[in-house]
């Protein structure tokens, strides 16, 4: 019921203040009801495994960690976190979170790459206006970023990811990052290395490069991420189809739907020649389906 309910809040953020709904407890408590689920019915299998061998002399850095879900999943295993999270509204529930389990530590600030680090500004999604605890997952530090409003925001503190791991002077066991596209930014950053743009590889090069993986790609994870989309978009719960002669079956996942959404996006920006480029690469490694009919 309750994975419905913010279902319903989000759709209608657009149009009607979310505190003419319902009153603002039921919200949160919709929203924490809905995070857990999804995040329950979709962790990878790299995460699970990783999370099983955490103890409690483990450390853990949660970069993104919104309202707790992940942060209060490992704490369950005993680990120590560091939850990092810069949005004010989804700060105040993760404190809630943190207060529940001594090994937590809340942190109200963003992680960033060497250059970056001080105060920068943290900008909200363009409906944070009806609900900003429903629409704190999509607030970034992004200007950029489609969704947010360029003139919604809060100057936030900045914290080097580098200098912060260094700090701890221990191994990290689990660094997870959901940083709204930041995530280049912070691996740059962690390799020790400055990217340059020599470094990148050529598009013919490419091609060569990544042909074999799109190839897998196309075949498992295509057809995935095109069914979920067109069930999310029908407003299905749940789908099954078949993908490289097995039968898959899974819930429908917004956030999938979302990255198909932001591909195409990209794609979409793309000069004619570039698109017609792009097609060809795709259409040869099975993966033409990312590329949606308008």
């Amino acid at each position: 019921m309750y994975n419905r309910i913010v279902s319903k809040i989000r759709s209608v953020c657009s149009r009607v203040s979310c505190s003419a709904i319902m009153p603002d407890f039921i919200v949160r408590k919709s929203i924490y009801s809905s995070e857990r689920r999804r995040f329950s019915n979709a962790q990878p299998v790299g995460y699970v495994e990783a999370k099983e061998k955490l103890f409690s002399q483990s450390v853990v850095i949660d970069c993104g960690a919104n309202i707790g879900i992940v942060s209060e999943d490992l704490a369950l295993r005993e680990a120590k976190v560091f939850s990092f999270e810069p949005n004010p509204f989804a700060y105040n529930e993760l404190q809630k979170i943190s207060k529940k389990y001594n090994c937590i530590t809340a942190i109200n600030a963003a992680v960033v790459g060497a250059s970056k680090d001080g105060w920068r500004k943290l900008f909200f999604h363009k409906n944070s206006s009806y609900h900003p605890l429903a629409t704190s997952t999509s607030s970034s530090l992004d200007g950029a970023k489609k969704n947010i409003d360029p003139g919604a925001f809060q100057n936030v503190m900045c914290i080097n990811i580098s200098k912060f791991i260094a700090s701890l002077q221990c191994d990290i066991d689990i660094l997870k990052m959901d940083v709204e596209g930041l995530e280049l930014e912070l691996l740059e950053d962690l390799s020790g290395h400055e990217v340059k743009d020599s470094d990148w590889l050529s598009f013919e090069a490419a091609q060569t490069c990544l042909s074999s993986i799109f190839k897998e790609i196309g075949k498992g994870y295509v057809p995935a991420l095109v069914a979920n989309y067109q069930n999310v978009m029908n407003d299905f719960q749940d789908w099954e189809t078949d993908i490289d002669g097995a039968r898959w079956k899974q819930r429908s996942f917004p956030y999938q739907a979302k990255c198909l959404r932001w591909i195409n996006e990209e794609f979409n920006q793309l000069c004619e020649r570039d698109q017609k480029i792009v097609r060809s690469f795709l259409s040869k490694t099975g993966c033409a389906a990312l590329i949606l009919d308008n």
